[in-house]
């Protein structure tokens, strides 16, 4: 199973969603689980997160 979180899904994980969590935990602990996080999501996730937290300059 291959599955690709996009900024919604990242910023949800990082909420504390446990649907994602769940997701993360199974492809860490099953075999032939793999779970990318694109780094152009990353980033848009990161910025989300910062502009509603208003921690950004």
């Amino acid at each position: 199973m291959h599955i690709v979180l996009d900024d919604t899904a990242i910023t949800a994980a990082d909420q504390g969603n446990v649907l994602a969590s769940r997701l993360i935990h199974r492809a860490r602990a099953e075999s032939g689980w793999f779970l990318y996080a694109p780094v152009c999501a990353s980033v848009e996730a990161d910025r989300g997160v910062c502009l509603s937290a208003r921690l950004c300059s």
